[in-house]
This record gives structure tokens, C-alpha cells and sequence, in this order.
């Protein structure tokens, strides 16, 4: 309260009201998770209760895959004056039919070093490009996975 009655002394009648009108207009969507130990998770050994306890946050979403597989989304948006300024965060983390992470399918706004985030995002897929009339197709380098992405 201290604070309060410094910054009403301090303050016009106007910026204060500006200030409140401000923190009204803003507004937030999902939980907040903490991605600063998403990096400790390990595919192939974390299980979703190792992500809930990583992120400190139950996923928003938990989409089940026909493989069996789960897709998990946690996501989190502050957004101040209805999305003119707006700040989100997500990750989006696949695990397998046996319940451990398979791999991050996808992360925004979340800071990974090269390292960590070729551990947990898996191999790259290879763009698969047609060749041009007369030219042999290329083949896709030994030990790599071209994936097929779906069309929009």
C-alpha cells in the first residue's frame, strides 16, 4: 500500500487512470508454464508426468493420435489493448503409444540451445524436391528420414 500512495503523490490524476485503464485492457489465455527445464526432458525416457513436473503446468490440450501416440500443448498469451501488443509462448511435445516422449514437434518463444534443440526436436525431415525434366531425382542421404508433411 506504501507503494500505492507514493506513486498517487507522485502521479497525475490522469496517468493513474491510464495505468488502471491499461491493466484492464489487459488479458491472458492458457497457463503459464516455465520452459526453463524443457531441456531436461529426454525422448525416449521422460513421461508426460516428467513434462507436467518440467513445465510446472498441465498441458491445455491433449490431442490422441490414431498410432496411439499423444500430442500435448501447452501455450500461454498475454496480450495488453486486445492483441494489439500480445506475447506468447508454446510447446508442443509428442509421446509415444508407451507413453515417453517421442519428441518437441514444435516451440515458440522458447529459448533452446542448437544442441538441445536438435535432442528434442528428432531428425530434421529432407525437402524432397522434383526434379526438372531430364534430370535424375536425388536420393536422400543415408541415415536420414524424409517425412511427407500434409498439404494446407
Amino acid at each position: 500500500m506504501a507503494f500505492l500512495s507514493r506513486l498517487s503523490q507522485r502521479c497525475s490524476p490522469g496517468l493513474l487512470a491510464s495505468l488502471a485503464g491499461a491493466l484492464l485492457l489487459t488479458g491472458c489465455a492458457g497457463q503459464n508454464f516455465s520452459s526453463d527445464q524443457l531441456a531436461s526432458l529426454q525422448p525416449g525416457r521422460s513421461t508426460m508426468a516428467d513434462a507436467v513436473q518440467a513445465l510446472q503446468a498441465v498441458p491445455q490440450q491433449v490431442l490422441p493420435q490414431s498410432d496411439g501416440s499423444t500430442v500435448a500443448l501447452w501455450h500461454f498469451k498475454v496480450s495488453v489493448v486486445t492483441d494489439a501488443i500480445y506475447y506468447r509462448k508454446e510447446a508442443i511435445l509428442q509421446f509415444g503409444p508407451d507413453g515417453r516422449l517421442a519428441r518437441v514437434l514444435d516451440t515458440t518463444n522458447v529459448p533452446l540451445s542448437g544442441a538441445t534443440r536438435q535432442k528434442l526436436l528428432g531428425a530434421a525431415s529432407i525437402p524432397q524436391e522434383t526434379p526438372a525434366p531430364g534430370e535424375a531425382p536425388q536420393a536422400v542421404p543415408a541415415g536420414a528420414t524424409a517425412i511427407p508433411l500434409p498439404l494446407p
